[in-house]
């Protein structure tokens, strides 16, 4: 999706940080290479949470969670903070285990995560709406001091639902 987003939109500048962590670094880099957008890709060593928020607090828009998992703390935390995720928010398992819906931008495919990257790229507006959305609806229902128990109780709802 940022390939096809750098693509449509050569004149926009995008710096993508990724972090070396996980068992799939290796295809990731691989990934961006064929992608041909290395040059905008600044890889970092793991991070503690405080370097990895200083980073949030810096970034218009975050990308996290394509996969088949559903959103972890590089989504959960920006949300928090009033930030704008882009992710494939697995509705099919959110919906059922948070009863209202989480203000982020739900994407599953290359298009819908260019499309959001567009929208939000040319609209601070947008992105400010829908990050305070995120983070009211946050502070509503846990707060920040219980952010770790909304993560837990969130993942511990998803592995009963896998459970069924």
């Amino acid at each position: 999706g940022v390939a096809m987003f750098i693509k449509k939109n050569p004149h926009v500048s995008v710096k993508l940080h990724l972090v070396e962590k996980g068992n799939h670094v290796d295809e990731a880099k691989q990934l961006i290479s064929s992608l041909g957008i290395e040059e905008i890709t600044h890889w970092h060593q793991e991070m503690s949470l405080i370097e990895i928020n200083e980073f949030y607090k810096k970034s218009d828009i975050i990308l996290e969670q394509f996969g088949d998992h559903i959103m972890g703390g590089a989504g959960v935390f920006p949300l928090i903070m009033g930030r704008t995720v882009v992710c494939n928010g697995r509705k099919d398992i959110l919906e059922r285990i948070i009863p209202d819906r989480i203000t982020y931008c739900h994407a599953t495919n290359e298009e819908e995560i260019s499309t959001w990257i567009m929208k939000l790229s040319t609209s601070k507006q947008l992105r400010k709406e829908i990050g305070e959305n995120s983070r009211n609806y946050m502070l509503k229902n846990d707060g920040l001091p219980k952010e770790a128990d909304f993560v837990i109780n969130t993942f511990s709802k998803y592995f009963k639902e896998l459970n069924k």
